[in-house]
């Protein structure tokens, strides 16, 4: 159960991670 939950938390941090990424990169390309 725990190991899920944290499996679940990384998968969610990576995501967010990414899609900041791509949205700071967006930004920046448009500026």
């Amino acid at each position: 159960m725990t190991e899920i939950m944290l499996q679940v938390l990384a998968l969610m941090l990576s995501i967010i991670l990414a899609v900041g990424t791509v949205f700071s990169i967006r930004l920046y390309l448009e500026i």
